[in-house]
């Protein structure tokens, strides 16, 4: 009904406005031209003057067409005046100059004319039948109903149809940016690019996809790299990756130019991120002597000073943070069986003088215990008790030395395994309120004979292979870690309670214990095992132990004689040497200290990389693959966390 007096009231407006007899409608005078204000032309009245009426008359081209007196309702249209005739107002309007005189009618003008007939003959037959008073007929008012109907039907659609357009473009976007997150976590942002450009062109490859190639190229070969080009995967070009890196020569010795580069990832650290442990190590090459096809050079002898020979190892230095993960090889040179352990120290204090150079602080070495490095420790006059030397750029500073804690957890395993016993001191005997002081591995071959067989064991990763290691078994940190384990001694503790095994077994699994805990003290990786003054009570139990430990180690006799081992230096050493360097950075502000950063797991992994297109490379290879791996350490930024998490990444 609302609808229907709309239309009513519209109808009535429309017959009254037709009907109103007052309101005229002004239009152009002169013959011919039908042009009116209400079709948006200006229209002008003639003037007052007499003599530029005339003149305005004459233009009008009508018989009999007079004026009287000062009626203005007379108009001439703005199309009778030329562009001369018109003056610009100061609103900035256009209007007649006060002396403007109409002229003849233009052929616009006549063309305008033209149409505008056209149009109003069109609007008088739309209109030809008026509207008749106020009254509209039934079906009229209906019709205007139906479209009314019509029009709000469609336009309740058309708001239903975008409602759902909406949904479609929110889930879309919500899909588009889950692709983006899912790409963004896989690709960089280059890489990206590269997929989304439509024609190959030229792409600036960024360090990090560039350091993502060289893992790749690397790890999978030339072939592998192709096959996944192939797959639209989008890597930069081999050409382009060994473009990046022939810059970086890696002679052997120290190299100058890594610590060049070094020295702008050095300049993003904070002062505690610089602080750094050397490691050296050795690793085994197949002695040959090749051509290098980079460098015209023959590769394959003996590099340390003073010696000379088939190279049959190469040693590699590199250095490490302390607060945070970061590595990166520093000097190589490849050696043979016989080399003496003397020429390391120049060696060393030039790396060390190098890394002060670029803003790095290296205030630990780290090494194994084999010959070569216990002869470097002489050169330097480090013991077991004095696991120091005064630092060569702060001599009021130490340097220290230390074992690397998972080789002589290797080395105690394997005297363990060859049948030799080790002897508790008495003191701690009684401390302990043992009933025996030997430990040996009987109680362990017990164990394994006990549960072989049975599905759920007690020691589950104890078994004979361990006890009988060959060769790589030997190598292995994780088999000795299966004897020196709390589950292992927790299984003895079984045997002795509830199988009636000898109570003597007691010593070996109270020393089993001792020495995981030792080990996870000394190799920490996570907060929650490192030295931290903050719960100054497991702070203080932890250093008790470990100056217990040094005493226990000291006491140690091993083997049948008794005599004094290099694994028990070793022991001693470390265990000292961490004291000290925990005390020196928790004084200089440190929070906490990850004593498994100054091991040589960093090293390992990058040596595990070397391995991976060949156990034992040749001389040439090994220089590519280090390189290659050199490269990628630089490449990487620098993050938080333990070294076993990241063995291949860098």
């Amino acid at each position: 009904m609302f609808e229907m007096f709309l239309v009513e009231r519209h109808v009535r407006l429309l017959s009254a406005f037709n009907q109103h007899d007052g309101f005229t409608m002004v239009g152009c005078a002169a013959f011919g031209c039908s042009k009116r204000s209400e079709k948006g032309v200006r229209i002008y009245g003639f003037p007052k003057d007499i003599d530029r009426r005339k003149r305005w008359l004459a233009m009008v081209s009508r018989q009999n067409f007079k004026i009287k007196g000062d009626n203005n309702n007379r108009k001439l249209c703005e199309l009778h005046f030329e562009d001369n005739q018109f003056m610009e107002s100061k609103s900035g309007t256009r209007k007649l100059r006060p002396d403007a005189v109409p002229t003849t009618s233009s052929p616009q003008a006549q063309a305008q004319e033209e149409e505008n007939t056209l149009e109003d003959d069109g609007f008088c037959r739309r209109t030809g039948t008026s509207l008749p008073g106020t009254s509209v007929p039934g079906a009229s008012v209906e019709d205007l109903l139906r479209e009314l109907k019509k029009e709000r039907n469609m336009r309740i659609k058309a708001e239903r149809a975008l409602a759902r357009q909406k949904k479609i473009n929110l889930a879309l976007r919500r899909r588009n940016n889950n692709l983006q997150q899912k790409f963004t976590s896989i690709f960089n942002r280059d890489q990206i690019r590269a997929l989304s450009q439509k024609k190959k062109g030229v792409i600036r490859w960024g360090n990090e996809t560039i350091k993502k190639a060289i893992q790749i190229r690397f790890t999978a070969g030339t072939t592998g790299y192709k096959t996944l080009q192939n797959m639209k995967i989008p890597l930069p070009d081999i050409r382009t990756v060994q473009r990046r890196m022939q810059h970086v020569r890696l002679k052997p010795g120290v190299l100058g130019e890594v610590f060049d580069m070094l020295k702008l990832k050095a300049g993003s650290m904070s002062q505690m991120e610089r602080d750094c442990v050397l490691t050296l190590d050795e690793m085994a090459i197949t002695p040959s002597v090749e051509l290098h096809m980079g460098t015209g050079k023959l590769f394959g002898n003996v590099t340390l000073p003073g010696h000379n020979g088939r190279a049959t190892h190469a040693c590699v230095f590199m250095l490490a943070g302390v607060t945070t993960r970061w590595k990166q090889v520093v000097a190589y040179h490849y050696s043979s069986n016989s080399t003496n352990g003397a020429v390391y120290q120049p060696i060393i204090i030039a790396i060390v003088e190098a890394a002060a150079s670029v803003g790095l602080h290296v205030i630990n070495v780290t090494s194994d215990m084999g010959s070569p490095n216990r002869a470097m420790w002489r050169a330097f006059g480090v013991t077991c008790d004095k696991p120091w030397t005064p630092h060569p750029i702060q001599p009021h500073r130490r340097l220290y030395f230390m074992a690397d804690v998972p080789h002589l957890v290797k080395n105690l395993k394997s005297a363990l395994v060859r049948g030799q016993t080790i002897t508790i001191p008495q003191d701690v005997v009684n401390k302990e309120h043992l009933l025996s002081s030997v430990v040996s591995v009987g109680p362990l071959k017990d164990l394994v004979s006990y549960q072989e067989g049975m599905a759920l064991k007690l020691a589950p990763k104890l078994s004979r292979a361990v006890l009988e290691p060959n060769h790589f078994e030997k190598m292995k940190v994780s088999s000795a870690m299966y004897i020196f384990s709390k589950s292992t001694s927790a299984a003895l503790k079984y045997l002795v309670e509830e199988e009636q095994r000898p109570e003597s077994n007691l010593t070996t699994s109270w020393f089993l214990e001792k020495m995981d805990h030792w080990f996870d003290l000394m190799s920490s990786h996570h907060v929650v095992t490192a030295l931290s003054r903050f719960k100054m009570g497991e702070y203080e139990k932890a250093i008790r132990f470990l100056q217990e430990s040094i005493h226990l180690f000291r006491g140690l006799k091993i083997g049948v004689k008794g005599s004094w081992k290099p694994v028990q230096t070793g022991l001693v050493m470390a265990t000292t040497t961490i004291l000290q360097v925990q005390e020196d950075l928790l004084s200089q502000g440190h929070k906490f200290v990850l004593t498994g950063r100054f091991t040589q797991d960093c090293l390992e992994n990058t040596f595990g990389c070397i391995r991976q297109r060949n156990p034992v490379p040749t001389p040439v290879e090994f220089h590519y693959a280090l390189r290659a791996v050199t490269v990628g350490q630089f490449l990487s930024t620098v993050h938080t966390g333990s070294y076993l998490m990241t063995a291949v990444t860098t």
